[in-house]
């Protein structure tokens, strides 16, 4: 997997919704201030999230059934993309909402179309030292990303700034 060009084109894909969503969860507190929304309304958007996520995993099984994985992944990332674009552009709280539950599809699609994918692409036979290898990069982009976004947090950067500057990315 290491030595396939693929993997390269694939990874930042594949990385970005725990690479982003995980340094905005991280400075939460910075990005409900910075909006002038209510912690307890913002937490309440939560439940939503989370039932989106859930049935986005279910869906996207039926998806990756139908379609295959290696069709949906460039898919992957887009609805937190529009989230991100509708959370810079919005002071409501119910663009937040947005956000989060544009962030809930993409969480569900990735947590469901991630496994097949690599199987589809690489087969079963190194399956586990490939999983293993993709969750090691999931976990150094989730470590990475709270250090990232708080050192353009403390040099000014505003969190719309962030959050299209993300949308970018994706």
């Amino acid at each position: 997997v290491l030595y396939d060009k693929l993997f390269y084109l694939f990874s930042p894909g594949l990385m970005s919704q725990p690479l982003i969503f995980t340094g905005f969860i991280f400075h939460q507190v910075h990005l409900v201030e910075s909006k002038n929304w209510s912690l307890s309304a913002w937490a309440s958007l939560f439940i939503i999230y989370a039932l989106v996520s859930v049935a986005t995993k279910i869906v996207t099984g039926f998806l990756v059934d139908r379609y295959g994985a290696i069709r949906m992944v460039p898919l992957l990332a887009l609805p937190m993309g529009v989230g991100l674009v509708v959370l810079s552009l919005s002071s409501s709280l119910l663009g937040g909402a947005v956000f989060l539950v544009l962030t809930g599809i993409t969480v569900g699609f990735q947590s469901t179309v991630t496994t097949p994918f690599w199987s589809e692409m690489y087969g079963s036979k190194h399956l586990g030292a490939i999983k293993s290898l993709g969750a090691s990069a999931m976990v150094f982009c989730t470590a990475l990303s709270p250090i990232v976004l708080g050192w353009y947090i403390d040099r000014g950067t505003s969190m719309d700034t962030l959050a299209m500057a993300s949308a970018i990315y994706i």
